[in-house]
């Protein structure tokens, strides 16, 4: 069985309770890992769009959640069009995301 690099439900968990200090300490420690920005913009994108379906919005509206949904979205895609370092501009998001 394959030992995970990092839990990706303490990055979910700090996210659904709008903990900046912590989805950011977590985000470097699976950065540092060696965890992938897929994964980790997945483990984000998944945990967002399973509060708005199950309308557990905590500390956020379901806009804020549905804009989040749709910048994640497209968030790798257009950085690595523009040839922008991926993680940078990942970690920018999740600074300026609440």
């Amino acid at each position: 069985m394959k030992k995970e690099l990092f839990d990706n439900f303490l990055l979910a968990n700090a996210f659904g309770q709008k903990d900046k200090l912590n989805l950011w300490v977590y985000f470097r420690m699976a950065v540092d890992r060696g965890v992938v920005m897929e994964e980790l913009v997945g483990v984000l994108f998944w945990k967002a769009k399973d509060m708005i379906l199950k309308k557990n919005f905590g500390k956020f509206s379901e806009p804020e959640l549905k804009n989040f949904v749709a910048k994640l979205s497209y968030l790798l895609p257009e950085a690595r069009k523009r040839g922008l370092d991926d993680e940078a501009v990942f970690e920018k998001f999740i600074l300026e995301a609440f």
